[in-house]
């Protein structure tokens, strides 16, 4: 069984370059690969010309892992597909005021009710990867600026966990900013949320997912006193959480991770 569903008046649109089907996107959409895996793969594709030229990003999913279904049915009560979870949750944090990608079509593929494929289309954010801007300008700007970047991708953070909103995979390359007016209000976004969970989540796990954060943040460009930074300004005057406390979990979570990871390898290439 198939399902196709467009937002707004993208269907119209999408018809004009006979796009219509399950098949039309999945098999045949996207002349570019960004990313894959055995799981899932991100390919872009661009449409119309010149001033009429739009590009976006369509991501696959094929025959998901077990803990990404079962994450599924947490958040739905029923196994919904990988697509509609990153439809749903992208939506859902446009609608709380969160920057994230904005999600254009999504499509299944079902057999009796498991998901075997699904899509889902979004259009090129006008923004870059946080790492691609670290890499290529962070060096160059004012200790100001990387203050008030750390800060307000704190703030985003923050305004996400007070949601109750999990992120599992909260990482700077999951990060994007204007970098031409990295200064601006809301100016960040965030990206990959088909682990996202809407409810749910604890004290504990908000600062494990911080711990994550702060561990994705390389020594090559960020000093301690910029990564201690970022904890403050989630941290400071929200009296449920004790900084020696939470400290302890964050620097306890970034060893995890550095035995299981190497940090380096996501700021060797480039993030789209």
């Amino acid at each position: 069984m198939e399902n196709i569903c467009f937002a707004d008046s993208w269907e119209q649109y999408f018809q004009r370059f006979s796009l219509t089907t399950f098949d039309d996107f999945y098999r045949h959409c996207g002349t570019s690969t960004v990313g894959r895996n055995t799981r899932r793969s991100v390919q872009k594709f661009t449409l119309g010309d010149d001033a009429n030229r739009k590009v976006f990003f369509v991501k696959k999913f094929h025959n998901p892992q077990l803990k990404d279904k079962i994450s599924a049915v947490y958040n739905y009560g029923w196994p919904a597909s990988q697509a509609r979870v990153e439809w749903d949750n992208a939506w859902y944090l446009l609608n709380n005021g969160i920057g994230t990608y904005k999600p254009v079509c999504m499509g299944e593929c079902s057999l009796m009710g498991v998901e075997r494929d699904s899509f889902v289309v979004t259009e090129e954010l006008e923004s870059v990867c946080l790492v691609d801007f670290v890499i290529e300008k962070w060096r160059l700007l004012e200790c100001s600026m990387h203050e008030k970047i750390i800060v307000a991708a704190a703030k985003l953070v923050r305004a996400v966990h007070e949601m109750g909103v999990s992120l599992p995979d909260l990482y700077l390359w999951h990060f994007f900013i204007n970098p031409d007016r990295p200064d601006k209000k809301n100016q960040l976004s965030i990206i990959d949320l088909h682990r996202m969970r809407q409810k749910g989540l604890n004290r504990r796990g908000k600062i494990k997912q911080l711990g994550r954060l702060y561990w994705s943040m390389s020594s090559d460009y960020f000093d301690q006193e910029e990564k201690e930074l970022l904890i403050g300004a989630y941290i400071d005057g929200n009296s449920s959480f004790d900084r020696k406390d939470s400290m302890r979990i964050i620097r306890r979570c970034s060893a995890e991770l550095d035995t299981k990871r190497t940090l380096s390898n996501y700021y060797r290439y480039s993030k789209v």
